[in-house]
């Protein structure tokens, strides 16, 4: 689980089957406060209203399914490339 291993980059589907994908942000957030890993959710809600919740639970960014690889990769660059600075 990410919450034992510091992740670096978290990316995340909100659709976690059993699990809720919004209290797992929440979680990780709340745990590693210090370390604060860049975290992406990847996520299908069209009206706005899950891109909001993630958020405000403390995702960096949200990127609407169908993926644009492109688009994650940019992201990925630009985090990696802040990481870098500090």
């Amino acid at each position: 689980m990410a919450l034992e291993r510091r992740p670096k980059l978290v990316v995340l589907d909100s659709e976690l089957g059993d699990w809720d994908a919004l209290s797992f942000v929440r979680a990780l957030r709340q745990s590693t406060e210090s370390l604060r890993p860049p975290l992406i959710v990847l996520g299908a809600d069209d009206s706005g209203h899950e891109e909001m919740c993630f958020l405000e639970a403390g995702a960096d960014a949200y990127l609407k399914k169908p993926l644009n690889l492109e688009t994650l990769d940019r992201i990925v660059t630009g985090f990696v490339e802040l990481a870098a600075l500090r």
